[in-house]
């Protein structure tokens, strides 16, 4: 007999089937992200060292990298690398300056 407050036994398995579906994919996809976190980051702290004066660009990379090795989890390096991009835009495109813009 159908029940009418879930829809019956087929609409439920679909749900039992959503439910491991999901849960394999959300783990397939944390797996992968872990495994590419270390390329994202690294790609991420390249883009932001690039944008910055010659001059500053080795002492921010290992600025940058000493911070990034502080840091717990993947997902924290993923969003601060992705941050130093942004913070790259903040310097000035003049080498001859020395202050940062705000």
């Amino acid at each position: 007999m159908r029940s009418p407050r879930n829809g019956g036994p087929r609409v439920e398995l679909i749900k039992f089937l959503e439910s491991i579906i999901t849960g394999i994919v959300s783990r397939v996809v944390a797996e992968e992200l872990k495994a590419w976190s270390p390329t994202i980051v690294t790609k991420f702290t390249a883009i932001a060292v690039g944008r910055l004066p010659v001059e500053q660009r080795e002492r921010f990379a290992e600025e940058w990298e000493s911070h990034l090795n502080a840091i717990p989890g993947d997902l924290s390096k993923i969003v601060f690398a992705f941050d130093l991009i942004r913070a790259a835009r903040r310097f000035p495109s003049n080498p001859k300056t020395d202050t940062v813009q705000s």
